[in-house]
């Protein structure tokens, strides 16, 4: 089958050795360490060049990282600048990031033979996607396929929200993907529920935002910690026709914040094959 409208971070890492770039010091090459923020040195070749397997050697040189990150945050910085900043000083190559860390931006690469499969989680803030990716060249200093989320963040004092990317397809030809509901993830710094309320919303097409009916929310607070929670509405026909981007933006009330989260559904159309 031919699909449409797919991004580039595709599921699965390299298998290759893990190495972590977080203020000019490496981990997971014993001893390496190199100054200033991805400033190269001669003791981390000179310990791991000869000995990496030709598909460690993307995470072993210093340089290649550097160039594969400069890449990335330049296109980054191309659609959403703000989503850029400090994004330099902690990278990860060759592993994803287990968890959401609200404290800083993260980089990732997943070696290729020509640079890198590259990821950007944005330190979260008021209106930031919540990844961006990218495939990078570093030979020829391209990037290619990149993609930046529709979840978008919503931060206030104590409290945090995020959408939750979901997917959907449909049969070229056939009906639309029906969409009812839209997911999202929260952090409460408080020690005490925060009360949550749902102001109102739009699903979103193309930038183009149309109202939600009947929209309701299945909590009415927020616990301590983390949380997910879900937002319910009147059925969204959503069709790929080739590049359309959907999502779901909503107006919270968190206590007495304002909070506008967006989550996105990214939308696939399916072609059978023909005999």
């Amino acid at each position: 089958m031919r699909t449409s409208a797919r991004g580039p971070w595709g599921a699965g890492w390299p298998s290759v050795a893990i190495v972590v770039f977080t203020l000019g010091v490496v981990t997971g090459v014993p001893g390496a360490r190199f100054g200033g923020s991805f400033g190269a040195g001669p003791s981390l070749a000179s310990r791991v060049g000869a000995q990496q397997p030709a598909s460690d050697a993307g995470c072993a040189d210093p340089a290649r990282v550097r160039r594969g990150v400069q890449l990335v945050l330049r296109a980054l910085r191309e659609v959403h600048p703000a989503a850029a900043r400090g994004c330099e000083q902690h990278v990860l190559c060759g592993t994803e990031a287990p968890a959401v860390d609200r404290s800083r931006c993260t980089v990732e690469l997943a070696p290729e033979e020509w640079g890198y499969r590259a990821r950007v989680r944005p330190r979260p803030s008021n209106g930031v996607p919540d990844e961006f990716a990218a495939n990078v060249s570093v030979a020829d200093g391209t990037t290619h396929q990149a993609y930046t989320s529709g979840s978008v963040w919503a931060v206030g004092r104590g409290v945090a929200v995020v959408g939750l990317t979901q997917q959907r397809r449909h049969t070229h030809g056939g009906a639309p993907a029906r969409i009812a509901h839209a997911r999202f993830r929260a952090w409460n710094d408080g020690p005490a529920p925060l009360p949550l309320a749902l102001v109102g919303g739009d699903f979103v097409r193309n930038g183009n935002p149309r109202p939600l009916g009947n929209a309701s929310l299945d909590v009415t607070s927020l616990p301590p910690g983390e949380s997910e929670f879900e937002v319910r509405f009147d059925v969204q026909d959503a069709y790929q026709s080739w590049n359309d981007h959907f999502g779901v933006a909503v107006r919270l009330r968190a206590g007495e914040q304002a909070l506008a989260p967006q989550a996105a559904w990214r939308v696939t159309r399916v072609t059978p094959l023909r005999h």
